[in-house]
């Protein structure tokens, strides 16, 4: 499959409301394609994750989608009860990896993180950023074709969200990951993304898919020249009034 996610004609409401969420949408994501889904609250973001993950099922339209999916949520969702190694490695057995396999890539993740020494930690010994590295790590160590995160970094405060932002991008430089991102912050989406598909806000369509061009160095950050970036800020806070 040379993309890692087809929608086409995907429509899909509530059973006890008559308002449409989406109404015959269709997207294209290419493997290894950033893309942020961005609109206002209540747009059906996060529906649409989770149409795409199969926890929502569709009334029409079709979802073609990569075999290995992974997905980050709001909420970092650790067991409470497990260290921060543990909590990646029962999904990671879950799998069918031995103990000696689990730990090893668990371990490895971690470090790709920036919690190698925090590893034998319980969740409530770490801060909320760190949880969710924790949470990160755990998707990546599947090691799917298709990552989905639903407003992984909302919760955090500015400094701590800048800091993850960036992690993300140097993790995604290395796994070579397809990623569907949902975020309701303009900034975030222009940072992150290779693309920004822009949800409406009553009419249950995509308003516009907008390229992110950006100069890449070899050894070094995504660079993106300020002028663009406050031009296309204010292109979609336009579009979302």
């Amino acid at each position: 499959m040379r993309n890692s996610l087809i929608i086409k004609n995907l429509s899909f409401k509530y059973e006890e409301s008559h308002n449409l969420i989406f109404d015959k949408i269709d997207i294209v994501i290419s493997k290894g394609e950033f893309v942020c889904i961005l609109g206002p609250s209540g747009c059906g973001k996060s529906t649409l994750l989770n149409i795409i993950a199969g926890f929502i099922k569709h009334q029409h339209g079709s979802i073609e989608r990569a075999d290995k999916v992974s997905m980050v949520f709001q909420k970092n969702n650790l067991f409470p009860w497990k260290t921060a190694l543990k909590n990646i490695t029962l999904a990671l057995s879950a799998q069918g990896l031995n103990q000696e396999e689990s730990c090893k890539k668990a371990r490895h993740y971690l470090k790709q993180v920036d919690l190698e020494g925090h590893q034998h930690k319980y969740p409530f010994q770490l801060s909320l950023g760190m949880q969710q590295r924790v949470g990160i790590a755990r998707a990546f160590s599947q090691e799917s074709e298709l990552l989905l995160m639903d407003e992984p970094f909302g919760s955090l405060d500015a400094q701590t969200r800048y800091k993850m932002q960036q992690l993300l991008l140097e993790i995604r430089k290395k796994e070579l990951v397809t990623i569907v991102f949902v975020t309701h912050d303009i900034d975030e989406a222009i940072l992150l993304a290779d693309r920004i598909i822009l949800l409406s806000n009553s009419s249950g369509t995509i308003k516009e898919e907008i390229v992110i061009n950006k100069k890449k160095e070899i050894e070094g950050p995504v660079i993106m020249d300020r002028s663009q970036f406050i031009e296309i800020r204010n292109k979609i806070f336009k579009l979302l009034i």
